[in-house]
């Protein structure tokens, strides 16, 4: 009879076991689908500013601009360069408090002094 219920008591924890492993891989898949989701966003937050340098680069490489227009077009080089650089900062503070690394400040902040920067 002990035998009978120490296998059933370990049938029982396997069990448990079975369920929380298949927990976990459920998880381990919607956490998957939202990096994925996540990975394609950012990649295309990425595209859209470097096909506009690229564009203004080959138009300036060849010639094709006057030179107001040249001026122009290194100006919106320069600011997708900025956001691009913005982006990709953003991208490793992300990634240093998924890691641990970087700990946030739990503070109020006045959001229209922030917009009247700006």
């Amino acid at each position: 009879m002990r035998y009978a219920i120490e296998r059933q008591q370990l049938l029982d924890r396997l069990s448990a076991s079975v369920d929380e492993l298949e927990s976990q891989r459920a998880s381990g898949r919607a956490h998957q689908s939202t990096q994925e989701r996540f990975d394609l966003v950012l990649a295309h937050d990425f595209k859209g500013p470097l096909t506009t340098i690229l564009g203004y680069a080959e138009l300036i490489e060849e010639g094709v601009l006057e030179k107001d227009e040249t001026r122009e077009g290194a100006k919106t080089i320069v600011r997708n360069v900025g956001r691009l650089a913005t982006l990709a900062n953003d991208t490793l503070a992300l990634s240093s408090i998924e890691q641990g690394e970087l700990d946030l400040a739990d503070e109020r902040v006045d959001v229209r002094s922030c917009y009247a920067r700006s």
